[in-house]
């Protein structure tokens, strides 16, 4: 499956993706604690927390990218 090059692309892909997978994501990413909301809360909520922290003191799309081939590539 082609990990989506566009913001926009990555957006919606978060959006679709399975619980299970969109939290190995976030596993690989790493954010600190209060940055995004936990599991219970929204999903609409939890991935322009995501982007907000990528884009401003996280790492950046690109390693958005690296977490997602970590997750959906099998080992």
């Amino acid at each position: 499956m082609p990990i989506p090059q566009s913001r926009t692309e990555l957006y919606q892909f978060l959006l679709q993706l399975p619980d299970t997978q969109f939290n190995q994501v976030l596993f690989h990413l790493k954010p600190p604690p209060g940055n995004i909301s936990p599991a219970p809360a929204p999903r609409g909520q939890r991935v322009p927390e995501l982007f907000t922290w990528l884009e401003s003191i996280g790492p950046d799309l690109e390693a958005l990218r690296t977490a997602l081939e970590a997750t959906l590539t099998p080992p």
